[in-house]
Formats: C-alpha cells, structure tokens, sequence
C-alpha cells in the first residue's frame, strides 16, 4: 500500500481499550502509516509502555456497516466483474485489493460469485481493520516533541512554580504538546 491515501476514522487502542479517536487522510507507507491524524495519536503509543497497541481503521467512514453490506450486496446481484474493482469509486483499488486478501476472497474472482459471509466479512473488515502498531518511529523523525517541567507543578494562572519561588516557565519548557 506504499503512497496510497485515504479519508479513515481511528480508534487509538491501548491493552483493548479505546483510548483516542481521530479522522483524517491517512498514509500507507514502507514503513507502517502516517499523516496528520496518526501523528496526532503517535504520542500516547511513544509513551505507552504497553506492546499491545493497535489503530482500527475504518476504511469507509461516510458509510455505516450495513450500507456497505447493502452496496456490495447490489454489486453482487448485477456486477459480473472482479472483486479487485468492487469497492472502486469508494476507495483505491490497491486498498480493496489488500482488503479482499485480508479476508481470504481472491481478487480476481468474479464479483457475482461472492457468498454472503465473505460479504460480510469484508463489510465489518471495511469499519474496523485492525493494524497492529509495534512503535512510534522515535525522536529522529518527530515534528512535535514532548517533555519538560511537570504542568502540574506550576500555577496555570501565573506560571509560577509551586516548588521554587520566583521560577516560571511557559511554553516549551513546560511538558506540554498539541495537536
């Protein structure tokens, strides 16, 4: 899937927990993925210290599960072309082709041939593809950076310190970073 793009929804799951959700283009690179969104939820997997880590994609936000079945369905009964062109017009063509191997169903079989479970199969594949994340890429290639002075440590109305008279700080200092 290196360079290929798409508009998804995330869920950040940390130890089976959802911990943050995001939408936006997404980048399928050599490397894993990235873009605007992801590095946006790359700060809580670089410091999480757990090694279950995983983003559910969904591939298809501006259609619900059942219209996605309902869609492919339809394909279904009028469309003797390949799978590999199934979800054409929703999304990129390697996309679906990586999708269609994901749940086992050949790219070059006939679309007419789909059996109901494989249809359902991809439909919830489509709303939630679960990638494992092993990492975050590390600092060298950060464009934010976190870390400094513990917030909590410093009064947010005047910035001063409550361990040290007279020290403030702001900013950068501070352990603090957005999106």
């Amino acid at each position: 899937l290196k360079g290929v793009r798409s508009i998804c929804r995330m869920d950040l799951v940390i130890d089976d927990k959802k911990e943050l959700e995001n939408y936006g283009e997404v980048q399928f690179t050599d490397y894993g993925l990235s873009g605007i969104p992801i590095m946006q939820l790359s700060r809580f997997v670089s410091v999480s210290p757990s090694n279950n880590i995983k983003i559910n994609l969904d591939v298809t936000p501006d259609f619900t599960k059942e219209q996605i079945w309902e869609y492919l369905i339809s394909r279904r009964n009028v469309d003797t072309g390949l799978c590999e062109n199934l979800l054409s017009g929703i999304m990129n063509k390697q996309l679906c082709i990586t999708l269609l191997k994901e749940c086992g169903i050949a790219p070059n079989k006939k679309i007419s041939e789909l059996y109901d479970d494989e249809i359902i199969s991809l439909s919830k594949l489509c709303k939630c593809w679960k990638i494992k994340i092993k990492t975050a890429r590390g600092f060298d290639f950060a464009q934010v950076t976190a870390g400094g002075a513990d917030c909590s440590q410093f009064n947010p109305e005047t910035m001063e310190s409550k361990l040290c008279d007279n020290l403030f700080c702001c900013g950068e200092a501070l352990n603090i970073d957005g999106d």
